[in-house]
Parts: C-alpha cells; sequence; structure tokens
C-alpha cells in the first residue's frame, strides 16, 4: 500500500500538478473532446504560470488547493472555493469544486475520496451546507464517483453550453 501525503498547493508543486492534468484530461476526455480543446484547456488552466496565481487566493481562505504525493510527487490534486473567488467582490458564497484529478495510474486507491475528505473540511470551516461540481456529461467514471459519494444531480444548474452537469453535495454541519 502506498503511503499517500496531503498538503496544500505550494510553488514547488505546480509543474507535478500541470503533469497530472496533462495525462488526466488525456486519459478522460480524449474519446470525446479534441486534442485541440484539451489542450487550449491546459495551457489556460494548468500551466505552472496560471497556478501560481492560485496561491495569493488561497492565502486569504477564498479557495484550497489540495494535492495528494507519493514520495513527494504529486498523483492527484482538488481545488474548492468561493465561485469567482479571484474577483474582489464576494457577493456569491456558493462553493464550487473547480477540480479533481488523479493520474490514471492511481485511481482505485481512494486517493479522490480522500481529497473530497480535504474539500469538505473547507466546505464546513466556512459555515456552508453544500458545495457543487460540474461532470462533462460523457464522463461516466465521475459521474458514478460524485454519486457514489453522496452527490445528486441537480439539472437546473446544468452547463448546456458546455455539456456540464451540476453535481450538489450537501453536509450536516450539526456533527462537527
Amino acid at each position: 500500500m502506498r503511503s499517500i501525503k496531503y498538503r496544500l498547493l505550494s510553488p514547488t508543486d505546480c509543474e507535478g500538478v500541470s503533469q497530472v492534468a496533462t495525462e488526466s484530461w488525456q486519459f478522460t476526455y480524449g474519446k470525446y473532446i479534441s486534442e485541440e480543446v484539451i489542450q487550449q484547456h491546459l495551457d489556460t488552466f494548468y500551466e505552472p504560470s496560471v497556478l501560481l496565481h492560485i496561491l495569493p487566493y488561497q492565502e486569504k481562505r477564498l479557495t484550497e488547493f489540495w494535492v495528494a504525493l507519493d514520495h513527494g510527487e504529486v498523483v492527484g490534486f482538488a481545488q474548492i472555493g468561493f465561485m469567482n473567488y479571484w474577483k474582489e467582490n464576494q457577493e456569491n458564497k456558493m462553493l464550487i469544486l473547480f477540480r479533481l484529478y488523479v493520474y490514471p495510474s492511481y485511481i482505485g486507491q481512494g486517493i479522490g475520496s480522500r481529497l473530497l475528505i480535504k474539500i469538505e473540511e473547507f466546505v464546513k470551516k466556512n459555515q456552508q451546507e453544500e458545495y457543487y461540481c460540474f461532470v462533462h456529461q460523457q464522463n461516466e467514471q465521475a459521474r458514478k464517483f460524485y454519486e457514489r459519494r453522496g452527490f445528486s444531480r441537480c439539472p437546473q444548474n446544468d452547463k448546456k453550453n458546455d455539456q456540464e452537469l451540476c453535481y450538489r453535495k450537501s453536509l450536516d454541519l450539526s456533527c462537527r
């Protein structure tokens, strides 16, 4: 059994996150999203220089970006935050699970579930009773993952143009 460690994103993790994202996106979406669109998304959201911009918002506690490490190497990650956390105005207190990916060779080892536990600690610290995520409608593996962990569909919030389905998970804050 591997000894996976979890910590908040640091500047030294950005290259590893980018590598996990690249392999995960190819594995997950390569069957139904074009290579060009995948690469555009990776360039926009997963370049190490882009990931560094998350750190100041993490320091302000508007988002948390967790990494899973196997012998110091990033093998998975997840990010939760307030909707539009990067904007000055924080009127919307809705929490979004922006991303959760694990190297394909590490899937099924409980890393994604443990990352969700870290995510839910952030939700509870912020006195929120629910959070949301979006899953590509063709990503059957992710849909089943979230459903097995207590998420339910909320179709009124689907992103129809992006073919993304909205899921919500409610938490019981009284069990603290």
